[in-house]
């Protein structure tokens, strides 16, 4: 057992290194490419890469699979790797173009004046910038891969498990709860010193894309780029959803009717709409204070759901504690941003203006209208899509509905999880539509 425990952390870290590595790298490279070549991305790329954002992991490694069907790739580290820079591709260059984009060109331009090459350029204005961006980004990627419970699962195979595979694996099948305690608190430490000294002072990216000031035409190089990344974030989605809608029959239908999927829909509704509205209710309570956040995004999802399942077991009450706790970090996160981003003097002006506690209060939220869409959007996907916390902690007469869609994918229903599976995504892309649209009026 140690032997193989060694190994599941030496794929755990290598994996994590090189795809954090390759991220940040290709991300990176596009964002700079841009910014050299004074090329503007265009509209449509910026709601292609927040697109993963919101996929469930499981919806994404079951479209790898078809993808993929036949392929040696399917079921090695190979593919592990692949799965995982499809998402953190998009988010590396999403964080580092936003960085750049706070750069002004005019300093750029004086700097081009005086006799500065794009490789001074880089170390003397761009770097200085990127650096806390770059460390911030990379940390999250790195912590993302190593507490990567779904994709590997699904993926992997049995060559290619990362360490939360094999801690979910102890606790469900061989209920070896001292020797997981051990490894979870040892790495809540290590995640701990990872936040503390990477990502807590120097994580300020910025979700508002600034149209830059000078603007040269894209090139047809830089055009195909930008086509050929769309095209490759939205392949596996495009082929999964159109195979399965293509494959559904009445015999489909009919299975997954009886398999209880639409009754854990409502229940799987009702506990995000509690999840949500309490992180929100906690956030706004918080506002700026990251000290908090910062201590919960040590817990990853196998070591959070270890944690309540010891003390109050597989219940409804445990399973949404558990899905608050992993909810408040990223809620409190942007919610301390728009309060940063508050004019100074927001609140004398309303109080001049003869505003009381409960108004300003008001305007407060109003304030956070855009901010509130972007965290019910995100706590959708992050509930409906989750399913390691659900394995660990739902009670068996009460199951998620991606519990039952992972459920019927493993029991030889392929194509019934399939259906089930774009049912939850049409219900994250309407609720985020419709959430988007109410906070706008």
């Amino acid at each position: 057992m140690a032997y193989q425990l060694w190994s599941v952390i030496w794929f755990t870290l290598w994996q994590a290194s090189l795809t954090t590595l390759l991220a940040i790298f290709l991300g990176g490279s596009l964002a700079l490419f841009e910014r050299a070549t004074r090329a503007h991305p265009p509209t449509f790329l910026f709601p292609i890469f927040y697109l993963p954002v919101f996929l469930p992991p499981i919806l994404v490694s079951t479209s790898f699979i078809q993808l993929f069907s036949g392929s040696s790739l399917l079921y090695t580290p190979t593919m592990v790797v692949l799965a995982h820079l499809y998402y953190n591709i998009p988010l590396a260059y999403l964080a580092i173009h936003s960085a750049l984009q706070a750069i002004s060109f005019h300093t750029e331009e004086s700097a081009r004046v005086l006799g500065a090459n794009n490789k001074q350029l880089f170390l003397t204005l761009w770097w200085p910038q990127l650096k806390p961006t770059i460390l911030g980004v990379a940390g999250i990627i790195f912590l993302y891969c190593i507490t990567s419970f779904a994709l590997p699962l699904q993926l992997g195979g049995i060559h290619a498990q990362t360490l939360e595979v094999w801690l979910y694996q102890r606790i469900i099948l061989y209920h070896d709860y001292n020797l997981v305690g051990w490894i979870t608190g040892l790495q809540t430490v290590i995640f701990s010193l990872v936040i503390l000294l990477i990502i807590r002072p120097n994580l300020k990216p910025q979700l508002s894309f600034t149209p830059p000031t000078i603007i040269h035409h894209s090139s047809f190089f830089i055009h195909f780029i930008h086509a050929c990344l769309a095209i490759i974030v939205l392949t596996p989605l495009a082929f999964f959803v159109f195979k399965t809608i293509s494959q559904t029959n009445l015999k489909t239908l009919t299975l997954l009717t009886h398999s209880h999927f639409f009754l854990s829909i409502l229940w799987t509704t009702m506990l995000a709409s509690s999840v949500i509205i309490t992180t929100l209710f906690i956030s706004l309570l918080l506002k700026s204070s990251f000290k908090i956040s910062v201590l919960l995004l040590t817990l990853s999802p196998v070591t959070l759901g270890f944690i309540w399942l010891l003390i109050l077991g597989q219940s409804k009450l445990s399973l949404w504690l558990a899905l608050v706790i992993g909810l408040v970090p990223i809620t409190n996160y942007f919610i301390a941003q728009s309060y940063r981003q508050l004019p100074e003097y927001f609140h004398n002006t309303a109080k001049i203006l003869g505003a009381n506690y409960l108004q300003q209060y008001l305007l407060e939220i109003n304030w956070l209208k855009p901010t509130i869409s972007q965290v019910i959007s995100l706590g959708i996907a992050f509930v409906f899509g989750d399913i390691a916390l659900a394995s660990l902690l739902a009670p068996n007469n009460a199951p998620t509905s991606m519990q039952v869609a992972f459920g019927l994918l493993s029991s030889y229903h392929f194509q019934v999880g399939s259906l089930a599976l774009v049912c939850i995504l049409g219900i994250i892309f309407i609720t985020i539509c419709s959430t988007s649209r109410l906070l706008r009026r």
